[in-house]
């Protein structure tokens, strides 16, 4: 089975798993795996759920809550990873997973809680402030702590985009000109056809009027084919 899944051959791996004498839930665990692979999400449901049923372990609800996840059941996925990260809290994955779903959920305090959780685990992971710095942004009074978990996330790593990006966009808020614009040049420089970072290069020069090289980079945007109601009424 395994040398067939390598070859891309499904059909026929699921044709000798679903043959087989001995449905254990190893079988039904591989069986599920597969039509989560192809995108057959409610086969996938009641393979784990077969599964499950016979042996509950961590690995498989962490499998099983991601499927719901993918579907956009949050709920059911939230219970699911609540679940093993409370039997196995050292299972960073689970609490990610866990955290991105408080964020989708708009359950900013929950996922503040996880993220500030997962920092203490792994503390050389940008992407624990940065998602942090998003749960603070959801909230009132934290800008200011929102803004320093986007910049501990670029002090990790100098080329997280994301980071970056927010680092630009917070400086911009508190109208902080120069350190905004550094940012921005920053992000420019790991990516040059960034289409958030020309759009507010362009803002930053246009209200700076430095009107002639807001037009440089407006048609930039416009040759990247990117449309919008504000860069075509700068460009105006």
């Amino acid at each position: 089975i395994d040398s067939l899944l390598q070859k891309g051959n499904y059909k026929k791996a699921l044709s000798f798993l679903e043959t087989t004498e001995d449905q254990n839930p190893f079988v039904f665990e591989k069986t599920a795996d597969i039509y989560q692979t192809i995108g057959n999400y409610n086969k996938a449901i009641s393979n784990y759920l077969e599964a499950l049923e016979i042996t509950p372990r961590n690995q498989l609800k962490a499998k099983l809550a991601n499927v719901y996840s993918t579907l956009g059941y949050k709920q059911k996925a939230i219970d699911l990873y609540n679940d093993v990260f409370k039997k196995d809290s050292s299972n960073l994955l689970v609490a990610n997973n866990l955290g991105k779903l408080y964020l989708k959920g708009l359950k900013p305090k929950s996922a503040e809680t996880m993220y500030r959780y997962l920092k203490t685990q792994d503390s050389l992971n940008p992407n624990y402030p940065y998602q942090l710095g998003k749960a603070l942004a959801l909230q009132n009074n934290k800008r200011m702590q929102m803004g320093q978990s986007y910049i501990d996330a670029f002090t990790i790593d100098t080329l997280h985009l994301n980071s970056i990006y927010e680092v630009a966009k917070f400086f911009k808020t508190l109208k902080v000109r120069d350190t905004s614009r550094m940012f921005i040049e920053k992000g420019l420089k790991i990516d040059s056809t960034n289409i958030n970072f020309l759009q507010l290069k362009a803002n930053d020069q246009y209200f700076g009027k430095e009107f002639e090289e807001a037009i440089v980079t407006l048609k930039k945007l416009d040759e990247l084919k990117f449309k919008s109601v504000n860069t075509y009424e700068m460009f105006g």
